[in-house]
């Protein structure tokens, strides 16, 4: 296992024992961390412990100053209330093509600066349509900064899947400045950046916008594939450990 070296910029981005094992009580949480043969049945992470124990495992390459901010947890709540509690497994359900896709292009596309991210959503609600979530900004921020608090961070590059999650984020950390927004070509690729910065008293954040994942995945955007590709590639050529 290849373990990454993150000192930059004077800080220790790496995560201790201690702070992963406290993120784990979260129901959001999880990493950007997947086994090689996920989304296959029986794969490692297709068992309750198997999301904890494969990102346990590469606890040297997880990073507490990114973060991939969804907007809520996918799928049947009266489903998942029968089902055993299953520690980070927001993100790496099997079989999930959205999930798979992420797989795809962060870990096998080699994205190194997102690869190892914590990921996260701003509530905890289990919906499998987005636009029945209901989202209150007051709950939503404590909750988020609940985890913030926890990774430690001074700096933190936040990206948020689609445009839902990055107009809430604005209203919780609205921008000290214009969003940017930058058109971009790359392998014959054309993408949408969109982009801000501000601060708190405690913490400073790089936000960005990426395509969501499963827009490209459900039938909607298969086209946008490598719309989305290009575009978290890039944001990934941004970020600074």
């Amino acid at each position: 296992m290849a373990i990454l070296e993150v000192k930059k910029n004077g800080f220790d981005n790496q995560i201790s024992k201690d702070q992963f094992d406290k993120l784990s009580n979260f129901k959001t949480a999880s990493w950007a961390i997947l086994s090689s043969s996920f989304n296959i049945k029986g794969c490692d992470e297709d068992s309750n412990n198997g999301p904890k124990t494969v990102i346990f495992n590469h606890i040297n390459e997880l990073k507490n100053n990114i973060i991939l901010l969804g907007l809520n947890r996918s799928g049947n709540a009266i489903k998942a209330a029968g089902l055993p509690k299953k520690i980070f497994s927001n993100f790496h359900c099997v079989p999930h093509r959205g999930d798979k896709l992420l797989k795809e292009t962060i870990s096998d596309g080699k994205l190194l600066n997102i690869s190892g991210a914590y990921m996260t959503d701003l509530s905890e609600i289990i919906k499998g349509k987005a636009a029945l979530v209901k989202i209150s900004i007051k709950q939503a921020k404590k909750l988020f900064e609940k985890q913030l608090n926890i990774l430690n961070s001074p700096v933190f590059n936040i990206i948020c899947w689609g445009d839902d999650v990055f107009k809430h984020i604005q209203k919780i950390y609205p921008p000290s400045s214009i969003v940017e927004i930058q058109k971009q070509q790359k392998n014959n690729v054309i993408f949408e950046t969109k982009t801000y910065s501000c601060k708190t008293d405690k913490f400073s954040f790089k936000i960005y916008r990426s395509l969501h994942y499963s827009y490209i995945v459900n039938g909607r955007g298969n086209n946008r594939k490598p719309e989305f590709i290009e575009n978290l590639k890039y944001i990934n050529e941004q970020i600074v450990l």
